[in-house]
């Protein structure tokens, strides 16, 4: 079999080599690459390192916004134009020096900085793919895990980019400041190694170098990181005012249905349809069909069956192996376990922390009642690097299996512990191979005043409308495993 797929590889490749490669400049533009993109509307490219642009149902190119380089009022605010990418209403280029310069197509105004609050130059890091995604109010609407619908106003823009490891994603917004540490966590608990990228509208589709592929609706917004949204792990169906309210945890990755016959290459895009919600994306993947014609594969993002499009243009695009001996790359283990305990004034509980990484939520909170286990999950968002630490914002899922247990043990962790609440807030860090709880005020560093405040609301006053079991929270104290 191996040789067989070896010997098909190499037979292609050789038709391949002996096709025409003069391709007519009026063609339509397949793929987003790094020196050409597009959108519903629009055809970009880079030629002499300046930007040209054209309607996508004209032949003929003209240079963008008149001078084919990212412009402020009169003077021109970059040289040569090495990189591009477009979706929605978004243009990115890059420079030789790898500075990002944005803009807005219909209403071109070159920002040479990036982020809030403060304003700094962002430069792409090595990377073996990127691509700027614009989640636009033409969407009208994104639908959450829980299938509430919610209605996009503004639009959502973010830079993604893959790390040259290839088992990082890491992503900045407009909003968001000038640093490449928020990241979107790959399948395999973090672990896949893919070899390319593509993005549009806040969805990402991701191959590796065995051929799998896998998209994945994620953003600032739908994974909780956004702290002026409401949130919630409840699983329901939302009216009324409870409607702004978005469900997590955010979208898990899909696998694609593999191509079977035929060949293809490393070399995918996706595309905005024009059309609403989540499903309004296009897949296309380079390949080789069972005729040995040149084109690609596509299908809609949630469709099961690929088509095949025969273009006679040149095969661009590493060929994958698809043979049955591939062995999947994966990178190390990034999940650490923990043990310890949680408690609640007097109330103590042997605990450990399983598959535990903020960056790969959910980790498995293990709870030791007598011969009896039940796990919860742990579920984590808006991280934040400080120093030595890692802080961010988590949520306490209890079990099904716990709450409707009619063991004694565990009626009286439901009752007393946990004060029959399904779902507990609190802040979190982990420095030094310790997994630690902290309250709000611990946060700021006001630890004193943090263990005195939150103790005596929660012993005073427990029944004001602050709640108690929000400000009298479970304390939770882990470390790492070594062995």
């Amino acid at each position: 079999m191996r040789f067989a797929v070896l010997f098909y590889c190499m037979l292609i490749a050789a038709l391949l080599q002996a096709q025409d490669t003069n391709l007519d400049d009026s063609a339509p533009l397949l793929f987003k690459t790094r020196t050409q993109s597009m959108t519903s509307k629009y055809h970009f490219k880079i030629e002499s390192g300046k930007i040209l642009f054209r309607k996508i149902d004209q032949r003929s190119w003209t240079l963008f916004n008149g001078s084919g380089t990212p412009f402020d009022q009169t003077e021109s605010i970059a040289r040569e134009i090495v990189e591009i990418s477009a979706d929605g209403e978004n243009l990115i280029a890059i420079d030789e020096q790898q500075q990002v310069y944005y803009t807005k197509i219909a209403k071109v105004k070159w920002q040479k900085k990036w982020g809030k609050p403060i304003a700094h130059i962002l430069k792409l890091q090595d990377n073996l793919a990127w691509g700027i995604s614009h989640r636009g109010p033409y969407m009208q609407y994104y639908s959450d895990i829980h299938g509430n619908d919610h209605p996009i106003f503004a639009g959502v823009s973010t830079l993604y980019l893959l790390r040259k490891n290839g088992h990082e994603i890491v992503y900045v917004d407009p909003w968001l400041p000038a640093v490449w540490y928020h990241q979107v966590d790959m399948p395999d608990s973090g672990r896949m190694v893919a070899v390319n990228m593509s993005v549009s509208g806040s969805t990402l589709f991701i191959i590796n170098a065995a051929g799998e592929m896998f998209t994945r609706l994620y953003d600032y917004d739908t994974s909780g990181q956004n702290p002026i949204l409401p949130y919630s792990y409840e699983n329901d169906k939302r009216d009324g005012t409870r409607k702004i309210i978005r469900s997590l945890p955010p979208e898990p990755w899909r696998q694609q249905p593999a191509i079977k016959s035929g060949l293809i290459t490393q070399k995918i895009t996706i595309l905005q349809t024009g059309e609403k919600g989540n499903g309004a994306f296009e897949l296309r993947v380079e390949g080789v069909n069972g005729q040995g014609m040149t084109g690609y594969y596509t299908k809609r993002i949630y469709k099961d069956e690929w088509q095949f499009v025969a273009t006679g243009q040149q095969i661009q695009g590493k060929l994958i192996n698809l043979g049955q001996d591939y062995e999947r790359e994966l990178s190390p283990i990034k999940t650490k376990n923990y043990s310890g305990k949680i408690w609640l004034k007097n109330m103590q509980i042997s605990a450990q922390l399983l598959g535990c990484s903020p960056i790969i939520p959910p980790a498995i909170l293990r709870l030791s009642l007598g011969d009896k286990k039940y796990d919860l999950k742990l579920h984590m968002r808006r991280y934040k690097y400080q120093k030595s630490a890692l802080k961010f914002k988590a949520t306490l899922e209890v079990s099904e299996e716990l709450i409707k247990s009619t063991d004694s043990a565990a009626k009286t962790i439901w009752q007393d512990l946990f004060r029959q609440e399904k779902f507990i807030d609190f802040h979190a860090e982990i420095e030094d191979g310790k997994f630690e709880s902290v309250e709000n005020l611990h946060q700021v560093g006001i630890d004193k005043l943090a263990d005195i405040l939150t103790w005596k609301l929660g012993y005073k006053f427990s029944k004001i409308l602050l709640k108690a079991k929000y400000h009298r929270r479970i304390r939770m104290s882990f470390s790492e495993n070594k062995n």
